[in-house]
């Protein structure tokens, strides 16, 4: 057996370390002498505390090294415990990167005094969900009015003035042929699909977003703003961009007006974000 000074010195950890994992109940000595209180370990459990350093400098808590060490000798639970924790690590990669690439795009737009542009772009995660659309193809965008008003009426929704409008764009209008435009709802409840109306399940999506203020017809600055912002952040476009009209719309055109916009996006550039409408 070897005391804990000579145990601390061939191992490289502590003495305060060791007496920490006995306390926690991670590693116990083999023996304590009752008259000097010292405590002896065993060669074998060099291998035992090499495991417990490991699992520290992959990110598990003592409570999980507690759990894995319980495991060590059942492979099959020991591969279980790993892979949760490479996919605890794998989220916290992602959702780290996230907030990396949101604090690059504030410092990138950051102007004077005032410590932030008025087109902030952010990250929004959207789980999965439900949504009853009509997709048709028009001639303007004001056209969607009429969308929006044979969407309500089929789903029997009240006319409520503040309802929150939402279209999916999937041709705009400089795409030199009709604009291929999807008002939606969110379905709160389950729906049957009819004629016009469509129902379908949209997966979790991360969403690359502005909130503009002001008429939105009459402007590119906000869909340039976030194109940039999703180039300069390593992400790419993956499907059509959505909008979202707070206030107003696209038949009022007003400096009060609010629109989210939405464009659907992943880490990583496989392909070209010229393949999704502009506007």
């Amino acid at each position: 057996m070897l005391r804990i000074g000579a145990f601390s010195e061939l191992t490289h950890t502590s003495i305060k370390t060791l007496r920490f994992y006995d306390a926690r109940g991670l590693l116990r000595p083999l023996h304590v002498d009752r008259a000097s209180g010292y405590r002896y370990y065993a060669a074998d459990q060099i291998g035992d505390l090499q495991l417990i350093q490991r699992l520290k400098s992959l990110g598990f808590s003592l409570a999980e090294i507690s759990d894995t060490l319980t495991d060590r000798t059942d492979a099959d639970r020991l591969r279980a415990r790993l892979l949760e924790k490479r996919d605890a690590l794998a989220t916290q990669a992602r959702e780290a990167r996230e907030r990396m690439a949101d604090i690059t795009g504030w410092l990138e737009q950051i102007r004077g005094r005032d410590g932030f542009s008025p087109a902030t772009v952010t990250l929004k995660r959207i789980g999965p969900h439900a949504i009853a659309s009509i997709r048709a193809s028009i001639r303007r965008y004001s056209d969607a009015t009429e969308l929006f008003q044979e969407l309500r009426h089929s789903l029997k929704q009240r006319d409520d003035s503040s309802a929150v409008r939402s279209a999916i764009w999937h041709t705009c209008g400089d795409s030199g042929g009709p604009i291929d435009c999807e008002v939606f709802a969110i379905a709160r409840c389950p729906l049957r699909t009819t004629a016009r109306v469509r129902v379908c399940q949209h997966p979790e999506t991360m969403m690359a977003c502005l909130v503009h203020q002001g008429d939105i017809g009459h402007t590119a600055n906000p869909y340039v703003a976030v194109r940039s912002w999703v180039t300069a952040n390593g992400y790419e476009i993956v499907g059509s961009k959505r909008e979202l009209y707070w206030r107003g719309g696209l038949d009022e055109n007003r400096p009060s007006d609010v629109t989210e916009i939405q464009f659907p996006v992943r880490f990583g550039r496989s392909q070209s974000m010229s393949a999704f409408a502009t506007r």
